[in-house]
């Protein structure tokens, strides 16, 4: 297996991102600038919102109604907030007299809950203390060969006998990893953590919620050989003109794989803002065609890469809401 990982200022970490689902926008009234609905958001599933309030040097206070089973970690001009019950929320974000309003309605189905296919849930996955116990579960699993692996800096791991769950801690770092394989599947959790010693100049958050990421393959021939290169970007503007997409590429058996599990973005707005970007390449991929995957918003979109001997590469992928590849065939 080769395995190739984007190191993004701390490194890099893998899917788990979160589901676009659908908003709408009213204009407010008063200080209130804008309120907004998002509707089918799933229990414990993190959802990360922002303020703009024309002044990056002061605080914005988030506040939530009801207050009870509502977890805020912020950061910068946003804030990840997840919801321990369905219900309806009002969160409110306000800083210098003005507010934005938004309208959460959580259903009653928990974040990650896959039916009948193979997935990954944990107990937590915005907000952990260093040391703090996360209960990671897996379902549906097509053979008994499991294995689960950690990245970053983990503490206590105490897989059950069974190996369909596992009690993890993260002593360090600012996000930690979690992957379950069964031989033929493979799931990704990231936990984001609460880390007083981390870098003061850069925050670590999910994907802004309902952003959109643009693919662009191209081709480039070196003295090893043609490499086909993945440039990544966000449709949505984070905090400043460096922010980076965290990613992971991996070559599995001639199946290609591509993840994207959030950004790090400057911890305080700067004049320069652009979207967030990464990049990714395959080496000497060899003709043939492919399973050609990415994840991303907790998805995995499938797709094919069909190589001719004579360097084309060319995709089958099936257009969606979360992402966009083009052109479809590069030289």
């Amino acid at each position: 297996m080769n395995t190739i990982y984007k190191l993004v200022f701390f490194w890099a970490i893998i899917f788990i991102t979160f589901a676009c689902k659908k908003t709408t926008s009213t204009e407010g009234s008063g200080n209130n600038l804008f309120t907004e609905t998002l509707d089918s958001v799933l229990q414990n599933e993190p959802v990360l919102l922002s303020f703009d309030n024309g002044n990056s040097t002061n605080m914005i206070t988030w506040t939530t109604t009801p207050q009870k089973g509502v977890h805020i970690s912020q950061a910068g001009s946003y804030a990840t907030l997840d919801f321990d019950s369905s219900g309806t929320y009002t969160v409110v974000a306000s800083c210098n007299n003005k507010q934005a309003t938004y309208k959460v309605n959580v259903l009653h189905k928990t974040y990650n809950d896959n039916s009948n296919s193979f997935g990954v849930t944990a107990s937590k996955v915005v907000g952990a203390n260093l040391n703090e116990t996360i209960v990671f579960s897996v379902h549906n699993v097509s053979t008994n060969a499991i294995t689960w692996t950690t990245s970053g800096n983990a503490g206590l791991v105490t897989i059950s006998s069974d190996k369909l769950s596992a009690s993890i801690s993260f002593i360090s770092g600012s996000t930690g990893i979690v992957t379950v394989s069964d031989s033929t599947h493979s799931q990704s959790r990231t936990i984001w953590l609460n880390n007083p010693a981390s870098n003061t100049t850069i925050d670590t958050v999910p994907f802004m919620f309902g952003d959109k990421l643009n693919i662009t393959p191209s081709v480039i021939t070196d003295s090893l050989g043609k490499r086909l290169v993945f440039t990544t970007s966000t449709t949505y503007q984070y905090q400043g003109n460096t922010d980076q997409i965290l990613s992971l590429s991996t070559n599995t058996a001639n199946a290609y794989r591509l993840s994207f599990g959030g950004v790090v973005m400057a911890a305080v707005p700067l004049a320069n803002v652009l979207t967030a970007t990464t990049v990714n390449s395959f080496q000497n991929i060899p003709a043939g065609t492919y399973p050609f995957t990415v994840d991303y918003a907790n998805q995995t979109f499938i797709g094919t890469i069909t190589v001719i001997s004579s360097g084309v590469f060319t995709f089958n992928w099936t257009s969606n809401n979360y992402v966009s590849i083009y052109p479809l065939t590069v030289q």
